[in-house]
């Protein structure tokens, strides 16, 4: 989120209703990716229940869950920004929104992105 206020600072965006909005729908992104990241983990343990497995699997499968989720980031960005081009008078409403989210969300998927390479590595 501070590289989103850092980019909406440098952008000159401000921290209006519409630019708020973004910063919550930014937040709702983290935490679905989190709890779909636990989910799967607990389903993964869940199967192991009883053996002596190494938790190195669960970390794999992490790496490999990590896809699905960034795909579903940029479906949001992509629509977002789509709003963006509309006619002036919906441009002027949903450009801070579709710009704040793709702030949020390229700070989620900056060192998000570093975390799941070095997993799938181990």
């Amino acid at each position: 989120m501070l590289i989103a206020f850092l980019l909406m600072q440098y952008f000159g965006l401000s921290a209006n209703l519409m630019s708020l909005a973004g910063l919550a729908i930014g937040i709702g992104m983290m935490v679905d990716g989190a709890v779909v990241m636990v989910e799967n983990s607990f389903r993964l343990l869940s199967h192991q229940a009883g053996k002596t497995g190494n938790r190195t699997h669960i970390i794999l499968e992490a790496a490999r869950g990590h896809n699905p989720i960034a795909f579903a980031i940029i479906i949001i960005i992509v629509v977002f920004c789509r709003c963006s081009r509309s006619p002036a008078s919906k441009r002027k409403l949903f450009k801070p929104m579709a710009l704040t989210i793709t702030f949020a969300s390229g700070g989620l998927a900056g060192p998000d992105a570093d975390a799941g390479a070095g997993c799938s590595r181990r």
